[in-house]
């Protein structure tokens, strides 16, 4: 280590040359919630890392690993920060002195946290005493796999510190838009956020609303107080706790500054009085840490030289004041040493950057956009010089007469809090901020926002950005220092000019950004007025990228001559684009006149954004027509301010499409239960009997199990071709690399171990031999001493292939009629052979409908431990199939069944994506610690997990159908075909569900349905809730609303007129008993008002255009049973120990959300007659229930329950002479009575389902116990300039017996009705040409989030006299509910095509026209649907070419 002189103002730490204002021993210092940490690599500190990979480091494993993107929430955590900087001009003044903001863990560097207060979900409260956050959101049935739940408290928790009392419910809802739920359907969780909300919401959920706020909407400062948006971010708890004011009240008597706090006693819908839950009290909150108030953090010149750590080194933890200190130790990968630079100052960041510019040393921040390149482009970075708003000469906002200034490391969550409450109210300056605000508000996530920097998003160029387009319109100048200059002064470039190609700019290399200039004043002539809007649409309203962004900007003189324009758009071209030939056009025509619009979206169309059928990144016709549109909404809002009248036959009713955009109110929901008249505790709303631990962070899943003595990592190496013979796989490279202990291949297995697997037609293997058949087949394993290390040695591993042609979709798969052997045939009716002549209406058509990616928010994951002798192995798994899993982790070893026992304790969410394809990890996982004799642990990334887990199977049918005038429906002869990917796995049951379900609720007297299963070279397609069931209805409901299209009838009418009647049988020969579906029909009929709605839905679409609703109303029929027979069985065992009467119980299901273990639980004590407290559950094992069925088929509490209430009905028996009268007392002397006269206080039950079974070769007997029912009304709004649509309202009515447990069942049909939902409008799988799948992970691939929710979501299940229910043999005459509902989401697809239609039918398109459209019914297949002329126009130049191949590829 060198010392710096006069003449050499540097000085070197361990070789590395900085400034001498660095420490030579610098000590990274921060606290996680109790406890501070000072780290420093000198002490063998790894500070490498990501603040989520230290966190769960030191056994705060309530923070969760979910995607690695920033995409799903699962691992916020919250970061207080002391703020040293002096109040501006333009803050408030009382801006606190520290705030707490809700950050994503695992893309946020270790370094950034210098200085500040880290508080994960175990920090903030336990489950034996939860803060009211975790509290409410557990007892409110806000959690149910409770995998993404830690990191939904944290967000709220972030959102409540900071500005209790002043919160809406607006506010409350959108500070979640970061986190992501696949189970709950988010109506429960916001249920329970909104009762921290104490200001009266300003918006409406009422279906006719259309003028609530915008997020973006700018305040207006005010003498009642502080602006409750700019509270929200400075506002903070007081240090003082029981003293503060918030408390007590004030010294003058007057009630405390929380005085508007409500914490009503109010009942919520489940039950639950809210006056029995903590209220919350802010001075109760974990102070902020004292000794990191001082200013010096945010000065500290910090340098951390990552040096691998002298084995054995360690350093204990030393006590100092306000708690610990501690040390890391965390694994590291072995590279190249990593530099971590923190500067203090610009001026020691030009320094920084001028010595290690030639380097390659790159400036990070917020990491967003680095941290993704990190972990996914697996880019290394030597040098990484971290810089955030703790710059203070970098992180400002400035307004003044000329425009506004902003910091360049301003967080874009302080960008916005400034522009709303910056006070000029001139006409222009406000536009500009609104402009901004308006791309602003849907940037990313709040997580993201809360760390992201101007800098940083300006600075990466990317071509979707949603700021960069309205710099450009805006003429902004950005500044920026070269420190290769000797000047070092700044410079500046305008952002018209700063943007050369793809990820290329102005900038000098080392470039260091100081501020960005954004004009507000105008000089034009006298009269003339400038007018400025941003644009974006994307897949998704809320954290999602743009498809297409814009902003646009125009001057107008007093005569109406335009005398300026500029129109920029991102997602049109390589980079942020300027409509050059459009904006030249413009100049000197007038506005008024039609053709000068017509002309304008003429040039954008061919001349600036000619795109091709082949562009990169697809959607030629949907990208031009947002560009297009987005010009004619800016015009009409134009013309509109200056009262110019104005007519066009490209762009009718230009005047409301101006305004014709969708705003959403805030949620609300109901639920109607039943009072269910059987013993308790069954039938009561008990909440999940995990909620408690789920909320705080205490649950605990498969890679939150500690750390096993010897343990390994084994990362995959997968495949990167569709289809290849493998040459040679060379993983000596990977060999080489300290820390990597083996490679594991198919030549690993021992003799008399198998390589195949999964039945039934056992066609799959757990590692490629010879040829690989799909992207993401398993080749091997590498197994290391840590993730980081195995997953780099997987990469490289060499592999040279020889392509061979590949198969991706249906259609391909039927040209080369690549189908695998099952040809399973349901026919009832007329012969095959017999004509169609004699039919009035004979229709043929298609149906498509996409696939699904399960999207559970735990990944696979497994922890194998091998035995120490008789080659015993212990699996934990994430896995809905123990008993499977058992079988072949023994068969890839060669050894009994009785050697492996697999143990689940719950899933983070399965959805059937579980239920087989997570062997293909763990027996792989599993030969790897037989060999090496030392246990090894995987969980998969989601991008691995996505490539090995298959998806729901895409389907095609090919039908033709027959029908009367009067819509009787006689005949129907289809094709099913659906996608199974590379092996059969379950496709054979998935397509046979399908044909079994291809009736739906409805008669057709004659029906042949003959099923294929194609062979492509996709990832292996799986069980997904529904298991085929939905795919089946959607065909049908599809050729029903086309031929009540072509009769020119109401489908609704159509399907009354042809719905089944009890007693009747169904195409495949099974009476219909208990048929619910006609009164659920009229039920709901009523209760939503249908026939008043429909009316008014014509109405509203009858006056306007652009904006359209859409109103549908679905039945559904699901049947109950495996089809596979052999699996409609369970066992279950009970012991009671005589010592306290407690009882342990446990069966063949698994939990993974959907509150399996809380009914079974409330079974056992309504069974014994017990409290529900003396009942326990520990794990799912195959030591204690032996060929266990999956948990799938929604058939696992009627299964498991049956065999539970078998044990118990034994127990009973054996203690009926010992037990006179129920209650804990009496049973404990029972139970202790019959031990000491030797009575067995252990049973074991097993139960079968009677009366089922199915024969594909007679086509006799019925499949299926009996059938779940429904129905579902929805009502959407959709903006069909952008195919973006809203559910104004969603009615669902259950059939489903008697509920155990109302509230998890509700939470059971909300989360299957929301995830229906998103497979039929959002939910798309796209593959590239080679194919690799292109929509891996949150980025691409979008679920609905929170507030994608119906805006008004009512429930209610049926019940009463004129339910059917006589014939119903299941435990407790309840009904399995997990996926009958699903389908019911598909309510929502037909509503929106309710709406598409009326807009074809003012678009002039033939009234009685058939149209197409596919499943998913993304924004872009809306918009394209529509067919007005602006789609028309933006198909000019998109016709497909010759051989030419689109960019995506739909596998349906």
């Amino acid at each position: 280590m060198s010392t710096a002189t006069r003449a050499n103002p540097y000085i070197e730490v361990e070789g590395f040359k900085v400034p001498s204002s660095f420490s030579p021993s610098s000590k990274l210092v921060f606290t996680l919630n109790r406890t501070r940490y000072q780290l420093s690599p000198a002490r063998g500190d790894d500070i490498d890392l990501t603040l989520l990979e230290f966190v769960r480091s030191k056994g705060f494993t309530g923070t969760k690993l979910g995607c690695g993107e920033g995409g799903c929430g699962a691992c916020t955590v919250v970061v207080g920060k002391h703020d040293n900087r002096p109040s501006s001009s333009s803050s408030s003044s009382n801006k606190a002195p520290y705030r707490y903001k809700s950050v994503n863990a695992c893309l946020l560097p270790l370094i950034a946290v210098h200085g500040c207060h880290v508080l994960t979900v175990e920090g903030i409260g336990s489950s034996e005493d939860p803060h009211p956050i975790q509290e409410r959101i557990g007892k409110l049935f806000g959690s149910q796999c409770g995998f993404c739940t830690p990191g939904i408290v944290m967000s709220l928790y972030a959102t409540v510190r900071n500005g209790y009392g002043h919160l809406t419910e607006e506010e409350i809802e959108h500070s979640l838009d970061g986190c992501l739920c696949r189970c709950t359907g988010y109506r429960p969780i916001l249920d329970a956020a909104k009762t921290f909300a104490t200001v009266k919401s300003s918006t409406s959920s009422d279906a006719s609303s259309t003028d609530s706020s915008s997020q973006s909407e700018l305040q207006t400062p005010s003498d009642e107080g502080q602006d409750p948006l700019i509270d929200l971010a400075t506002r903070i708890s007081c240090p003082k706790g029981a003293d503060c004011c918030q408390v007590k009240g004030t010294s003058d008597g007057k009630a405390g500054c929380a005085s508007s706090s409500t914490n009503a006693a109010a009942p919520h819908s489940t039950g639950v009085d809210l006056s029995t839950l903590k209220a919350y009290e802010p001075g109760t909150e974990i102070i902020f840490p004292p000794y990191l108030s001082k200013p010096s953090y945010d000065k500290q010149d910090l340098i951390f030289v990552e040096e691998k750590p002298e084995v054995g080194e360690d350093l204990e933890a030393e006590e100092v004041e306000g708690g610990n200190v501690a040390t890391g130790g965390t694994g590291r990968e072995p590279a190249a040493r990593q530099v971590w630079i923190r500067p203090g100052s610009l001026e020691t960041l030009v320094e920084c950057m001028k010595l290690y510019n030639g380097a390659g040393a790159k400036i990070r921040s917020g990491n967003t956009e680095t941290g993704i390149e990190v972990k996914f482009k697996h880019m290394r970075y030597n040098v990484s010089i971290f810089v955030s708003d703790h710059l203070e000469e970098l992180a400002f906002y400035r307004s003044t007469p000329e425009g506004i200034t902003i910091g360049a490391n301003l967080a874009l969550t302080d960008v916005a809090t400034n522009l709303k409450k910056d006070s000029n109210k001139d006409e222009y300056p406000v536009q500009v901020r609104k402009a901004i605000l308006e791309n602003l508000g849907y940037f990313a996530s709040n997580q993201i926002r809360n760390v992201a920097t101007l800098a940083g998003n300006i600075a990466t160029a990317s071509p979707i950005s949603d700021l960069n387009p309205v710099w450009v319109a805006l003429g902004a100048e950005l500044y920026f220092i070269d420190p290769s200059s000797d000047s070092r002064q700044e410079q500046s470039v305008n952002m018209r000019n700063f943007f050369l190609g793809y990820r290329k700019t102005a900038l000098p290399q080392g470039a260091i950004l100081t501020r960005l200039f954004v004009p507000t004043v105008q000089e034009p002539a006298e009269k003339e007025r400038s007018f400025v809007q941003a644009f974006k649409q994307a897949k998704r309203k809320d954290d999602d990228i743009a498809i297409v962004n814009g902003c646009l900007r125009m001057t107008v003189a007093a005569d109406g001559v335009i005398t300026d324009a500029h129109l920029a758009y991102g997602g049109m071209g390589p980079t942020t684009m300027q409509s050059k030939q459009t904006e030249a056009f413009l100049v000197g025509q007038r506005l008024s006149d039609p053709g000068t619009l017509n002309m304008a979206l003429e040039l954008l169309s061919t001349s600036d954004f000619p795109l091709s059928f082949g562009v990169p990144g697809g959607m030629p016709v949907f990208r031009k027509s947002l560009a297009l549109g987005f010009l004619a909404r800016f015009w009409g809002r134009i013309t509109k301010q200056l009262s110019l009248e104005f007519s066009s036959e490209t762009v009718p009713s230009l005047e409301e499409l101006a305004e014709a955009h969708l705003e959403r109110g805030v949620t609300k929901g109901s639920q109607d239960f039943e009072d269910v008249a059987v013993k308790q505790p069954s039938g009561s709303s008990v909440p999940h009997l995990s909620a408690m631990k789920q909320v705080t962070g205490e649950a605990i899943y498969i890679d939150d199990m500690p750390p096993v003595a010897d343990e390994l990592y084994g990362a995959l190496v997968q495949s990167t071709r569709a289809h290849a013979k493998l040459i040679k796989v060379d993983p000596s490279e990977a060999l080489k690399m300290e820390g990597v202990v083996d490679y594991i291949s198919a030549k690993d297995i021992p003799e008399g171990g198998s390589n195949i697997w999964c039945p039934p037609a056992m066609d799959d293997v757990f590692f490629a031999e010879g040829e690989v058949h799909t992207v993401g087949q398993v080749i091997g394993v590498i197994v290391a001493e840590n993730k980081r290390l195995a997953q780099a040695a997987a990469r490289a591993v060499k592999i040279e292939y020889e392509d061979l042609p590949h198969i991706l979709s249906i259609d391909e798969a039927i040209e080369a009629q690549s189908f695998f052997k099952a040809r399973p045939v349901i026919h009832h009716g007329v012969s095959p052979d017999h004509g169609w002549d004699e039919y009035e209406h004979v229709l043929e058509g298609e149906t498509r409908m996409g696939g699904q990616e399960h999207f559970y928010l735990e990944t696979n994951a497994c922890l194998i431990v091998p035995g120490k002798e008789d080659n015993e192995i212990e699996v934990f798994s994430s896995t809905q199939n123990p008993s499977e899993t058992q079988v072949f982790c023994a068969s890839i070893l060669g050894i009994p069944n009785n050697r492996v026992i697999t143990r689940v304790k719950r899933l983070g969410g399965g959805f059937g994506g579980k239920e087989s394809r997570t062997i293909s990890l763990a027996a792989p996982m599993t030969l790897a610690a037989y060999k090496l004799k030392r246990p090894v642990r995987c969980m998969l990334d989601r991008d691995e997990d996505m490539l090995l887990s298959g998806q729901r199977h895409p389907f095609q049918s090919r039908w033709k159908i027959a029908f009367s005038s009067s819509g009787k429906l006689l005949r129907l002869d289809a094709k099913v075909y659906n996608n199974g990917g590379w092996s059969q796995d379950l496709s054979q049951a998935v397509l046979e569900r399908a044909m079994f379900h291809i009736d739906n609720c409805y008669n057709i007297p004659d029906l042949r349905v003959a099923g294929f299963i194609c062979k492509t070279n996709t990832m292996s397609n799986t069980a997904f809730r529904g298991f085929g069931g939905p795919q089946g209805m959607f065909i049908c409901e599809d050729f029903m609303v086309k031929v009540a299209d072509k009769l020119g009838m109401q489908v609704e009418t159509l399907r009354e007129m042809n719905m089944y009647k009890e007693g009747e049988e169904t195409h495949f020969n099974q009476k219909l008993i208990d048929w619910n579906v006609p009164t659920l029909w009229q039920q709901i009929k009523t209760s939503a008002e249908y026939e008043k709605r429909r009316a008014e839905v014509d109405a509203f679409n009858a006056s306007h255009r652009w904006k359209k609703r859409g109103l549908s109303m679905i039945p559904t029929k699901f049947g109950i049973s495996f089809t596979a027979i052999f699996l409609n069985q369970a066992s279950a065992l009970i012991h009671v120990y005589h010592h306290d009467g407690s009882v342990l119980f446990s069966h063949g299901g698994t939990e993974m959300g959907q509150g399996l273990h809380t009914k079974m639980a409330q079974l056992v004590a309504t069974e014994l007659n017990i409290p529900l407290g003396m009942v326990h559950l520990m794990e799912t094992s195959t030591l204690t229930a032996a060929n266990t069925s999956p948990t799938a088929a929604s058939a696992s509490s009627d299964l498991n329950g049956m065999a539970l209430k078998h044990a118990c009905d034994q127990l009973n028996q054996r203690l009926a002479p010992f037990r006179k009268e129920g209650g804990k007392e009496a049973w404990a002397k029972a139970v202790h009575d019959a031990y000491f006269n030797r009575v067995s206080l252990s049973a074991v039950g097993h139960y079968k389902t009677p009366d089922i079974g199915y024969s594909w070769e007679t086509g006799r007997g019925d499949p299926f116990f009996y059938f779940t029912q429904g129905t579902a009304v929805s009502e959407v709004e959709v903006d069909t300039l952008t195919g973006d649509h809203r559910i104004v309202r969603a009615d669902i009515h259950m059939d489903i017996g008697r509920s155990i447990n109302p509230s998890i069942d509700v939470g059971q049909i909300e989360g299957a009705f929301t995830q229906g939902y998103g497979l039929t409008t959002m939910e798309e799988t796209l593959f590239l040409n080679n194919g690799q799948l292109a929509t891996r992970g949150p980025g691409n691939y979008k679920i609905p989030a929170f507030l994608d929710t119906p805006e008004d979501m009512r429930i209610s299940f049926l019940k009463g006299p004129e339910r059917k229910m006589e014939g119903l043999r299941t435990i407790q005459t309840s009904k399995g509910v997990g996926e009958p509902p699903l389908f019911l989401g598909s309510s929502v697809f037909f509503a929106l095509r309710d709406a598409i239609k009326s807009a074809r039918r003012q678009n002039r398109l033939e009234e009685e026209e058939v149209f197409v459209l596919d499943s998913p019914a993304t924004a872009e297949r809306i918009r394209t649907a529509c067919e007005d002329p602006i789609v028309r126009l933006a198909s000019k130049g998109t016709e497909r070419k010759p051989g030419e191949k689109g960019f995506f590829v739909s596998i349906f």
